[in-house]
C-alpha cells in the first residue's frame, strides 16, 4: 500500500484573538518528556549534501545526538493542525498572498491560507505562533531540543535508502480526488526491515540512522526534553497535550525517511509543573521554576491529570482525528493473511496503468 494517506480538512477555519504573552493568565508551565525511537530514526547534520550523520551537540563532555527543538516543535505543531480547526501552516503552493492559486481555484478555500492577522488566529498559530507579511506572533509554546546520554542511544549500521522523490501534487487522482484538496499528508508506520536500495545512485541517500527497539522490543535510543509553555487557554492547554502525547496506540513521525520505515517514535509525558507565573513579579527574588510557585505531577496523578485534560479529543474525535488515528495507528494494521501491512511506493509501471485510481486502491 501506499507509504502516505490524507488526514481530511475540517470544514471551516475557526480564528480569534489570542491571549498575548502580557496577560499573564491561563496555563503556564514546563512539560518533561521522553522520546523513545521505536524504529530506526535519523535527523541530519546537515541539509547541504544530505547529510549522513545523526546531527549532534557538545553537552557533557562529549559530542552527542540532539533532536532540535524546531523539529519537534513541527512534528507537534503538524498534528494540532490536523485536529484542531486550524490554517495549513504551510501553504505557499495552494495560496499566493491569501488568495487561492488559480490551479487551485475550487479545490480548497481562502480561508485556510496561514494566518495573517495576529487579532484573528486559529488555535495552532495561537500556540506555536505565526509570521506574514502584515504582522507576526511569537507562540506561547517552546520547545528545548532532545537529548540522550552515552548509554542512551545506539547507532544503526550505514544504510543506503531506496530513492525518495518530491511530491507531485499534479497527480489528480491522489491529491485531488473529488476536485477537492485531500487534506494532510501523513505517512504510515512500518514494521521490519527499512526499505533500502543494493547500490546508491544520484536519487539514494545513504545515513547512519540511530537504532529503535530490539528485537525482544526494548528501547535502544532515548532521548528528554522540555516544552515551556504560558498563557494557554483550557482549549489550547488540552491541545498542546494530546498533539504530544496522542493517544496509547499512536506513534509519531519524527525525523527523515518517513516513507521508507524511520522516525516512528512515542513521545511520553514524564512530569508536569504547573506555574503561576504572576509569582515573579510579587517579592524579591521569586523564581518561576521554585516548585512553592505551583504544582508539579508526577505518577498517578499526572496520569490522571493528562486522562481528564485531553478527553474531549478522545470521547469525541473528530473526522480528521479519525484520519490520523488510522494512519499513525502503531503496530500498523493488518494484512488480510494476517500479517502487518506493507507500505511502499507504486513503480511507475503501475501509475501508468492506473492514472485514475485513487490512492485506496494502490496494490
Amino acid at each position: 500500500m501506499n507509504p502516505y494517506d490524507f488526514v481530511r480538512l475540517p470544514d471551516r477555519v475557526v480564528r480569534e484573538s489570542v491571549l498575548t504573552h502580557e496577560k499573564l493568565r491561563g496555563h503556564s508551565g514546563l512539560i518533561r518528556s521522553g522520546l523513545t525511537a521505536i524504529t530506526p530514526i535519523f535527523i541530519p547534520a546537515t541539509q547541504a549534501g544530505g547529510g549522513t550523520q545523526f546531527i549532534t551537540a557538545r553537552y557533557n563532555g562529549g559530542d552527542f545526538p540532539v533532536i532540535p527543538g524546531s523539529s519537534l516543535k513541527g512534528v507537534v505543531r503538524c498534528v494540532a493542525e490536523a485536529v484542531s480547526l486550524s490554517c495549513i501552516g504551510l501553504s505557499a503552493q495552494l495560496f499566493e498572498r491569501g488568495a487561492v492559486r488559480e490551479e487551485y481555484r475550487g479545490a480548497i478555500t481562502k480561508d485556510f491560507a496561514t494566518c495573517d492577522v495576529v487579532e484573528r488566529l486559529c488555535p495552532a498559530c495561537r500556540l506555536f505562533g505565526m509570521v506574514s507579511r502584515n504582522s507576526h506572533f511569537l507562540g506561547k509554546v517552546s520547545f528545548g531540543e532532545a537529548r540522550t546520554t552515552a548509554q542512551g542511544f545506539k547507532r544503526g549500521a550505514t544504510v543506503t535508502l531506496k530513492p525518495l522523490m518530491e511530491p507531485k501534487p499534479r497527480h489528480s487522482a491522489f491529491y485531488l480526488p473529488t476536485g477537492r484538496i485531500a487534506g494532510r499528508k501523513f505517512y504510515f508506520h512500518h514494521v521490519g526491515a527499512l526499505k533500502t536500495a543494493s547500490q546508491p545512485t544520484t536519487f539514494t541517500k545513504t545515513l547512519t540512522p540511530l537504532e529503535g527497539l530490539d528485537q525482544a522490543g526494548n528501547p535502544q535510543t532515548l532521548f528528554e526534553f522540555d516544552v515551556t509553555f504560558s498563557n494557554l487557554t483550557d482549549y489550547e492547554y488540552s491541545l498542546l497535550l494530546f498533539s504530544l502525547m496522542l493517544t496509547d496506540d499512536m506513534c509519531h513521525k519524527v525525523g527523515g525517511g518517513k516513507p521508507l520505515g524511520l522516525g516512528t517514535s512515542k513521545i511520553e509525558v514524564k512530569e508536569l509543573w504547573e506555574l503561576d507565573i504572576t509569582q515573579r513579579y510579587r517579592g524579591l527574588g521569586a523564581r518561576v521554576l521554585d516548585g512553592g510557585l505551583g504544582q508539579i505531577r508526577t505518577g498517578t496523578e499526572l496520569h490522571s491529570h493528562l486522562l481528564q485534560r485531553t478527553e474531549p479529543f478522545i470521547s469525541a474525535p473528530s473526522p480528521s482525528l479519525l484520519d490520523l488515528q488510522r494512519i499513525w495507528r502503531y503496530p500498523p494494521a493488518i494484512d488480510e493473511t494476517g500479517n502487518p501491512v506493507d507500505y511502499i511506493y507504486p513503480d511507475q509501471k503501475w501509475f501508468a496503468s492506473n492514472s485514475s485510481t485513487p490512492i485506496s486502491g494502490t496494490p
